[in-house]
């Protein structure tokens, strides 16, 4: 008997350029929730003190704890998430400049052959043109 609360959460995967589904389920047994719902119907004395309850407290201190465990899983996992989307956009920026930086150097590498070739032409021209004189 437990109530699943289910959340997705959508992370870009920049190898693939596509998103994929992170699937994160958070459990909440029930017997929490009707723990609580006695809880608040509880009749209180004149002095605004509730009746001692005994084996219900002891339920819901342990039934506390499990929630505390449980919501401090829950950052950590949110947490985990946050570095997970910052070390995709990391890598997505990373995989950018780098390519930024190859076509830079592939520009740089075709105005060098380029200009090697338009002296190289030049070159060859003239040495045509001394032979041709000769």
């Amino acid at each position: 008997n437990y109530i699943l609360l289910i959340e997705y959460i959508f992370i870009f995967d920049t190898w693939n350029y596509r998103c994929l589904p992170v699937l994160i389920v958070f459990e909440i047994i029930k017997y929490v929730i009707e723990i609580l719902q006695d809880l608040a119907t509880i009749m209180e004395d004149g002095n605004g003190i509730f009746y001692n309850h005994q084996v219900q407290l002891s339920e819901i201190e342990t039934l506390q704890k499990q929630h505390e465990e449980k919501t401090i899983r829950i950052r950590d996992l949110k947490r985990q998430i946050e570095a997970l989307k910052l070390h995709l956009a990391k890598t997505k920026m990373k995989k950018n400049s780098s390519r930024d930086e190859r076509r830079e150097a592939f520009n740089e590498l075709c105005e060098k052959y380029h200009s090697l070739r338009n002296e190289y032409n030049a070159l060859l021209s003239e040495s045509s043109r001394e032979q041709r004189l000769i």
